[in-house]
């Protein structure tokens, strides 16, 4: 009898405790559900945060390897970092841009295929069967690994290499101008010319930079040059016509005894004023360039087909021969 009674008091009591216990699995359950949720979430920021070009490798490194999916691996709440995922992660450090040598002293094809020394950067490549490497960026070269097991390493020209080998190049073809320049501007260092000398001095000075003066420099050196042969030519001209007119003044001038008439003394005026114009060189100023066989002397003009100095357009003084009386 005593034990009918413990038992169907354990019966009771269980009977009354059974709602109890339903209600703490179901908040086992409630937070379970929870817990899961969270580290699904917490597995999506973690591959959120990953680098493009590493999450890519570790994509395709996860479907080789293992084959599973970044999608299925987020929702069994794996995170890039776990354990399992080690060996893949550490099979795409190699494609890391960290890992390949940039910008080396290096000899490499320029654009005619001759070797120049420059500077290269590794890229990723794939071998043809002629043995040629063809370059690659890096997720066809992430693809090839995986899919082949193979990759390769090639040396290029880098970008920075290009432009310090396209600067030396422009730096040389200056230098080799300024050369040029230096010789047609030399021979005019000896002329009979105070103005052209020193002209000529000024404009080898421009020249005489080290490294070789800019383009623009350059080229306003030519003009320069190519003004200062103008300049020359007229100097050059002038003054050989000053010492056949000082050949002539002075033989008047030797001729001359007593009075003279008014006509005569006007004539020996006007030639010592033609010597006296003529015996001035032209401003110092290289003059510019033209076209036609006039140049203008301080506000005269010269026509070397002539072989004659003229005064303003509108004077004729210089522009008739001495007379007759007066030569030889």
């Amino acid at each position: 009898m005593r034990s009918l009674v413990r038992w169907g008091a354990l019966a009771v009591a269980v009977g009354s405790s059974t709602p109890c216990l339903a209600q703490a699995g179901a908040i086992i359950d409630l937070f379970g559900g929870m817990m899961e949720v969270a580290q699904i979430q917490a597995a999506r920021d973690a591959w959120a945060r990953i680098p493009e070009l590493r999450r890519f490798c570790l994509e395709r490194g996860v479907a080789a390897r293992h084959r599973e999916t970044i999608a299925t691996l987020i929702q069994k709440g794996v995170s890039p970092s776990n354990p399992g995922l080690s060996a893949v992660g550490s099979e795409c450090l190699r494609f890391d841009a960290s890992v390949l040598k940039t910008d080396f002293p290096c000899v490499a094809p320029d654009e005619t295929g001759a070797r120049v020394q420059t500077k290269c950067s590794q890229q990723f490549g794939r071998q043809d069967a002629l043995g040629r490497v063809q370059v690659l960026d890096p997720r066809a070269a992430i693809d090839l690994y995986f899919s082949t097991g193979t990759y390769a390493l090639t040396e290029t020209e880098s970008d920075q290499g290009r432009h310090e080998r396209a600067q030396r190049s422009d730096e040389q073809r200056r230098a080799a101008d300024v050369q040029t320049l230096r010789a047609q501007v030399e021979p005019f260092r000896s002329s009979r010319s105070d103005l052209v000398r020193s002209h000529a001095q000024a404009l080898l000075h421009k020249l005489s930079w080290n490294p070789p003066p800019s383009r623009i420099v350059i080229e306003t050196a030519r003009q320069d040059q190519q003004a200062l042969t103008q300049l020359a030519r007229v100097e050059a001209e002038r003054l050989e016509a000053l010492e056949k007119l000082d050949t002539v003044k002075r033989r008047a001038e030797a001729r001359v005894t007593g009075a003279l008439s008014p006509e005569l003394r006007g004539e020996l005026d006007r030639l010592r004023a033609s010597y006296a114009a003529l015996s001035k060189p032209p401003p110092a100023v290289i003059p510019a360039p033209v076209s036609v066989g006039e140049f203008r002397l301080r506000g005269r003009f010269y026509a070397p087909s002539a072989g004659h100095l003229f005064g303003p357009r509108s004077a004729t003084a210089g522009s008739r021969s001495a007379p007759a009386g007066l030569c030889p």
